[in-house]
C-alpha cells in the first residue's frame, strides 16, 4: 500500500470515529431531553409547578424543596447540565417538589381516601431504551 493512501486511510477511520462519537454524544443528549420532556408531560398540569420542578442533575442527590415553593422553568439548567455531558457520564432526573412522590406513587388523605399514585416518572423512565433507539436511527441515519 502506497504511503499515501495508509495517510488517507487513516484520516478517513479517525473522521469516521470523531463523528461516530459525536453523534452518540448527541444520541445521549437528545435521550435525556426527551426523558425529561415525557417525566414533565406526565404529571398533573394545574398550575405545572410539580412539571418544572423536575430537573436534570449530575448528583444523585436532588434536594427538596419547601412544600409551597414555586418552581422556574428548567430549560436553563437542562441546558447546562447537557452541555456538560460526556460520553459514560451519569445523569440523573428528579423532582425538586417535597410532595412530588405523594403524586407519582399515591398517597392516603387526611380523611383515609386513597389517591392512586400517576406513575409518571416511573413510566417516563421505563421508556429510556425506546427512546435512546429512536433518537440514535435518526442519529445515525447519514
Amino acid at each position: 500500500m502506497a504511503k499515501g493512501t495508509t495517510k488517507s486511510f487513516t484520516a478517513s477511520i479517525d473522521k469516521w470515529v470523531a463523528d461516530t462519537e459525536a453523534a452518540s454524544l448527541d444520541t445521549f443528549k437528545d435521550s435525556v431531553k426527551a426523558i425529561a420532556k415525557d417525566a414533565r408531560d406526565a404529571q398533573p398540569h394545574e398550575t405545572g409547578n410539580l412539571a418544572r420542578s423536575i430537573v436534570l442533575s449530575k448528583d444523585p442527590r436532588i434536594p427538596l424543596g419547601a412544600n409551597d415553593e414555586v418552581f422556574p422553568d428548567p430549560a436553563a439548567n437542562d441546558a447546562a447540565v447537557l452541555a456538560d455531558l460526556k460520553l459514560g457520564d451519569h445523569v440523573y432526573l428528579g423532582s425538586l417538589a417535597a410532595y412530588a412522590n405523594r403524586i407519582e406513587f399515591g398517597h392516603t388523605t387526611s380523611t383515609g381516601k386513597h389517591v392512586a399514585g400517576r406513575f409518571g416518572m416511573l413510566t417516563a423512565m421505563n421508556g429510556w431504551r425506546g427512546v435512546v433507539q429512536r433518537v440514535a436511527k435518526r442519529a445515525f441515519r447519514g
